[in-house]
């Protein structure tokens, strides 16, 4: 059989067959709470393998769906360091999906933070997607769409970096060239089992030792009203295995592009035993008194700080930073700022991974350019915000 028949074969075969495996931790768990009350005594040995068999099977799990995503990360961020502790999942089903292309893709929610205001995901996919070199046949010719000459792929690996250089030289030389990406994907969406569909706000990958990619995902703080003070929140995040095609036929450039469903990675996560706290202080900038209240957990802040007149508005590339730090003078990381205008500002901050005692509040004004931020934060006037009783 010529490659190209295999590759069409290939192709052709790309969007079937998709299988979930059972969940394997959850369903030992499952059995192991669900086993009829015994009348007779139990022998210590018998607890002993009952209990060790649970923890193989939490561990083959953890295997299968790689490390905790918030120690990967912590490696680098002392925040996720700090909450990882914190994200621990009673179960970590996976999704097993299988595809000729890619032979095995294993994909899951290995670890969670939900303190009741502010919910971040890590999840990891094994051999979630491959790359190689094509030609269409007609057929598919006839169903691809006019691409700008000047897009093309973002590499994800070298790999995949080297077979886009060659097709973008290829192009170059006026040579007929194509690519086909394979892929095993999550949803952008988040929903719970009530159909809540929770706003993702940022998200890293990265790609572990053990060739794994994983994934923080993290949501608008604070969760709305429905999500908050929950004692547990079900997450599903859908999963999506994709064909995607790429060919330059000697004049113009093409694409198609062909998805369909893949299963669901689940995660029941319970509320972390960190506290929320709120706080609230008085002061004054520039002669503006303000009345500044916040909430704060080991995540995250939200500080809502009320002028008792407008802050005068900034000229262009000029603007006000609240700036947040705990009792040890570690900052919080503020999500945005303003340009002044107003009498309320409400600003997100990230957390430092640690509950606060108090909160440090200081405003300045900064602007384009060289900018010393140390000299601006001590020329400021601490406004301390202690804990509401």
């Amino acid at each position: 059989m010529n490659n190209k028949r295999q590759m069409q074969q290939k192709l052709n075969h790309s969007l079937s067959d998709l299988k979930e495996n059972p969940f394997l931790a959850q369903r030992v768990i499952a059995q192991a709470k669900g086993e009829p009350e015994m009348k007779k005594k139990i022998s210590f040995a018998l607890i002993l393998a009952m209990i060790l068999l649970i923890l193989l099977a939490v561990a083959a799990v953890a295997e299968v769906l790689g490390i905790n995503v918030f120690e990967l990360f912590g490696k680098t961020n002392n925040r996720y360091a700090e909450l990882a502790p914190y994200t621990t999942l009673d179960n970590m089903p996976e999704v097993s999906v299988t595809s000729v292309e890619l032979g095995k893709t294993t994909a899951g929610i290995n670890s969670a933070y939900y303190d009741g205001m502010s919910l971040i995901v890590g999840y990891a996919i094994q051999n979630g997607s491959c790359m190689e070199e094509f030609i269409p046949d007609d057929s598919m010719i006839a169903e691809m769409t006019r691409l700008d000459d000047n897009l093309v792929w973002a590499a994800s690996n070298d790999e995949e970096g080297r077979l886009i250089t060659e097709w973008i030289q290829a192009r170059d030389e006026g040579k007929k060239a194509g690519l086909v990406r394979y892929t095993v994907s999550p949803s952008d969406h988040t929903e719970t089992d009530d159909g809540i569909d929770i706003m993702p706000a940022t998200e890293e990958t990265r790609t572990g030792e053990d060739g794994f990619e994983y994934t923080v995902r993290e949501y608008e703080t604070p969760l709305t009203k429905e999500l908050q003070n929950l004692d547990e929140i079900t997450l599903n995040i859908r999963l999506y295995r994709s064909v995607n095609c790429l060919y330059f036929d000697g004049e113009n450039t093409y694409t198609l592009d062909k998805t369909e469903s893949a299963g669901i990675m689940r995660a029941r996560v319970q509320r972390a035993s960190s506290q929320v706290h709120t706080f609230s202080g008085t002061g004054q900038f520039r002669g503006i008194n303000l009345n500044a209240t916040a909430t704060a957990s080991a995540a995250y802040a939200s500080l809502d700080v009320r002028f008792s007149d407008p802050l005068p508005p900034l000229p262009e590339d000029h603007w006000y930073i609240l700036s947040l730090s705990d009792e040890n003078g570690e900052a919080l990381r503020e999500t945005e700022s303003t340009d002044g205008g107003v009498s309320d500002v409400v600003i997100t901050y990230e957390g430092t991974g640690r509950l606060p005692q108090h909160l440090i509040l200081r405003i300045y004004e900064e602007h384009e350019g060289d900018f010393d931020t140390t000299a601006a934060l001590s020329g400021t006037e601490p406004i301390i915000l202690a804990v509401q009783e």
